[in-house]
């Protein structure tokens, strides 16, 4: 029998979709429910483990500084993919 197995790219996009509609102040869109589907500990899941991934030595640092970090990450490399594929769609 396969087992299924989730996608973790389907899972990282859920999470930039879920972020932007509750962090940003110039939405592209609003997906406000992204958080919902997802649920607070599957949010902080992906969270942790992209944390873990790009930011090695978290280990050390407050949550502060792993946020102003983190983010600014999210930002620049995850969220423009999924963004502009969004905008695109949309436009289309």
């Amino acid at each position: 029998m396969i087992e299924k197995q989730e996608s973790t790219t389907a899972k990282i996009c859920s999470f930039v979709r879920a972020y932007h509609a509750n962090f940003i102040k110039n939405k592209i869109f609003d997906d406000y429910f992204a958080f919902e589907i997802m649920g607070k500990s599957e949010y902080e899941e992906i969270k942790n483990s992209l944390v873990k991934k790009f930011l090695p030595c978290y280990k050390n640092w407050t949550l502060g500084e792993i946020n102003q970090l983190f983010y600014p990450l999210i930002n620049n490399y995850f969220a423009p993919i999924l963004l502009s594929r969004i905008a695109f769609a949309e436009k289309e």
